[in-house]
């Protein structure tokens, strides 16, 4: 069927391709125009209707038209393959938290604590399963520096492609007005924003950009030696 092996495009595309070219690929289809159809039609609207010499399209076909793109749109955009991914994820997670424990236990210095940390977002990326965070908040708390950013950037890895609540998700974490909390701890809130939104994030650009433009010179320094 063709209509299926344009859907297997898609998610070729989504998997493999950069933003940039999946946004012209969208562009390209006329699935982000909208606006500036709409600006187009008030402009046409001004001028007299000539005859039409094409066939009239009937509302039947136009709207099959529009659900099939509706479709490739929501595939490229990372709403579908990111909800099935999510789903299969948070399905078949089977990590045991008792090695994270004994980890946990075993750490006598902040290399250790670190590692943990890492363990425990790559074992449970995707998952949003963020228990043994939740769980070791006073461990936690003993990171400083270097390590305290990785605990808070971890958390972008766990909840990787979900969106929809990710700044609610970080809110205790991120920069506020005055500058209190540490910039280390800061500044991983916002590489885990980035995290989160990895490859399909045009919605949290301006935010992130905003951020970093207002952010005191400590943030900043630390997002740019996180970076580099």
């Amino acid at each position: 069927d063709e209509l299926l092996m344009v859907f297997q495009i898609c998610f070729d595309v989504y998997e493999s391709a950069t933003q940039h070219f999946i946004d012209e690929v969208m562009e390209g289809l006329g699935i982000k125009q909208k606006k500036e159809e709409s600006s187009a039609m008030e402009v046409e609207s001004s001028e007299p209707v000539k005859p039409s010499e094409e066939p009239v399209k009937t509302v039947a076909q136009d709207s099959a038209i529009d659900k099939k793109r509706a479709q490739v749109g929501s595939i490229l955009s990372g709403e579908i393959p990111i909800t099935l991914k999510s789903q299969f994820l948070i399905r078949k997670n089977s990590s045991d938290m008792l090695v994270l424990k004994n980890c946990k236990d075993a750490s006598r210095n902040a290399v250790c604590h670190t590692a943990t940390v890492i363990a425990n977002s790559l074992m449970h990326a995707g998952t949003t399963c963020d228990a043994f965070l939740r769980d070791n908040l006073d461990w936690l708390a003993k990171a400083t520096n270097w390590a305290k950013f990785t605990a808070t950037a971890s958390i972008g890895v766990i909840h990787h492609g979900h969106e929809t609540n990710a700044l609610k998700l970080m809110s205790s974490y991120l920069p506020k007005e005055p500058a209190s909390g540490s910039p280390y701890q800061e500044g991983g809130a916002l590489y885990a924003l980035g995290m989160i939104h990895a490859n399909h994030g045009a919605a949290i650009i301006p935010y992130l950009s905003e951020q970093l433009q207002t952010a005191t010179n400590e943030v900043s320094d630390v997002i740019l030696n996180a970076y580099y």
